[in-house]
């Protein structure tokens, strides 16, 4: 199953500021979700407790990702991404 991708503006921005090799090395991963947004083994995506529909992805050791899997409509929606600190202080 594939699933489409959107990004919040927010989210959109932090990842259009980065310099071109962060942008490349973390859009792809991003990307990725579309194949499989669901954690497994790995440790890169993770199911965030006391958060109904809401995952992490880790992207390196600087960088996170906050999103939503839509089922229904197919769809990952990045609502968050950022420094992993920046993110730690959101879950």
């Amino acid at each position: 199953m594939t699933f489409s991708i959107y990004l919040k503006k927010d989210a959109d921005a932090a990842l259009r500021s980065l310099g071109p090799d962060d942008f490349t090395f973390c859009s792809t991963k991003i990307s990725a979700l579309g194949t499989n947004p669901y954690p497994g083994t790995g440790g890169d995506k993770e199911k965030l407790d006391g958060r109904k529909n809401l995952y992490r992805l880790h992207i390196s050791r600087t960088y996170t990702a906050l999103y939503r899997i839509d089922r229904e409509k197919k769809r990952v929606c990045v609502v968050f991404f950022g420094r992993i600190g920046a993110a730690h202080k959101i879950y």
